[in-house]
């Protein structure tokens, strides 16, 4: 039987990469031979995973502006922009130093997206994608796939100008991942990799599916992913009747951090009550207009005895930080969590500038500083004192994330007064406050 599989398996793959097609996209016409519009439909009807390849002659960025929406691409594809002469992908570790010559605007296609992608196992790279209008989920999208997943976007500009520095925002999502469109990879932690998701309308992610790895992007940045260029929202765990399990976003691996940054309200927002196991590790998160992690309800969830309460990640409870120490070249964090008994939970530490930009400034996690793992006892109860051996400034503001086993990422930690020391204060009296 294992044997029948196996020539089964290899019998598909001779026939797929048999059937395997080029199809060169040479001018920027809407439609007709060497257009974007029939290489997908000639994609589409060749069985095999096929190349959408760019050869537009003349120097400087081709913008292919469609009148009408392009056809879904229906058969796995590799939309391949970095083939276009001239163009680069990225090669710096910190920043975008790629050169990216395809435009894909909607600037004239009216209410649609901009890559409609339903049939799975597919790549896209080395594309700008902006201006597609719409303000609802089924359109408006740079690209949008569906139905089926373990597509990769990498190294693309979606919701920017072609430069990377100005916003050209597609109306509604920059990427949306939904109805069954599983295990797609958007980034990496490679410099090639990297997209930069920014200036859109709505969210830089729409993720209402399982599997889905995102990692190494700049959204809400411009491309040296510093200056701002933010989203409405960051990454949106949203939907309905969708699941949103076992997503992940970020990494402590180096390079699988994501930049999310200058976002008009949530860095990372979930809303799906059933949604669980979606892990938010080692990422910048800073900058943004509300919370950095926000599992709704709005607001910072507050912890519970045990964590026994159920919402999106299950409402994983956070560490309370205590104190802070700031060495020469280390930094010393003492805490606590209380959680769900006897189980181990992966720590992750941040810090932020020691001055905030308003009084009640929530807590992000803007410089990852490190990890570490805690085992709560029988109560629920563990006790934290980490020393990392990374220098942080003077008063830098010090917060933590929860991970537990099954990569339910909790909340960044806040500054909340839990009980009020009634003790004597300065000479003029007055109350002294305590976190515990």
């Amino acid at each position: 039987m294992r044997r029948s599989v196996s020539l089964s398996w290899a019998l598909f793959l001779a026939c797929a990469a048999a059937g395997a097609a080029t199809f060169t996209v040479t001018n920027t016409n809407d439609s007709g031979a060497g257009s974007l519009r029939q290489a997908i439909l000639d994609a589409n009807a060749n069985t095999g995973l096929d190349t959408i390849a760019f050869a537009i002659s003349g120097p400087g960025v081709h913008t292919i502006a469609p009148a009408t929406p392009l056809p879904a691409i229906t058969d796995p594809v590799i939309v391949d922009g970095y083939s276009q002469p001239g163009a680069a992908p990225n090669t710096d570790p910190i920043g975008f130093n790629g050169t990216l010559l395809i435009e894909l605007s909607g600037v004239d296609a009216g209410q649609t997206n901009g890559l409609d992608i339903f049939g799975g196992g597919s790549t896209v790279r080395g594309l700008v994608i902006n201006r597609f209008a719409g303000q609802s989920s089924a359109a408006g999208n740079a690209i949008r796939a569906l139905t089926l997943g373990g597509n990769h976007i990498e190294g693309n500009f979606l919701g920017t100008d072609a430069g990377g520095t100005g916003a050209a925002g597609n109306g509604d999502d920059a990427i949306s991942l939904e109805a069954g469109s599983n295990d797609n990879v958007v980034g990496g932690t490679t410099p090639g990799a990297r997209n930069v998701i920014s200036g859109n309308g709505n969210v830089a992610f729409f993720i209402a599916t399982s599997g889905n790895v995102i990692q190494g992007n700049f959204i809400g940045t411009q491309r040296d992913g510093v200056s701002p260029l933010g989203n409405l929202q960051g990454v949106g765990f949203v939907g309905g009747v969708e699941t949103a399990n076992g997503n992940v976003v970020g990494g402590i691996v180096p390079g699988a951090g994501n930049v999310i940054a200058f976002n008009g309200f949530r860095g990372v927002l979930g809303e799906i009550a059933s949604g669980s196991g979606n892990t938010v590790r080692g990422n910048s998160i800073h900058d943004n207009g509300e919370l950095g992690i926000d599992w709704v309800p709005v607001g910072p969830n507050p912890n519970d005895p045990g964590d026994v309460d159920t919402g999106f990640n299950g409402y994983q409870n956070f560490p309370i930080i205590r104190s802070v120490v700031h060495g020469a070249s280390s930094t010393e964090i003492v805490a606590k969590l209380d959680s769900a008994p006897s189980t181990t939970y992966d720590l992750d530490f941040y810090a932020n500038p020691a001055c905030s930009n308003f009084p009640r400034e929530f807590i992000e996690g803007e410089t990852y500083l490190g990890s570490s793992q805690v085992t709560t006892d029988g109560t629920g109860h563990a006790s934290i004192d980490v020393i990392l051996p990374v220098a942080t400034e003077a008063g830098a503001r010090i917060s933590a994330t929860a991970t537990d086993p099954n990569g339910n990422t909790s909340e960044f930690s806040q500054r909340i007064i839990f009980s009020m020391d009634q003790t004597s204060g300065p000479a003029t009296g007055g109350n002294v406050f305590s976190v515990h």
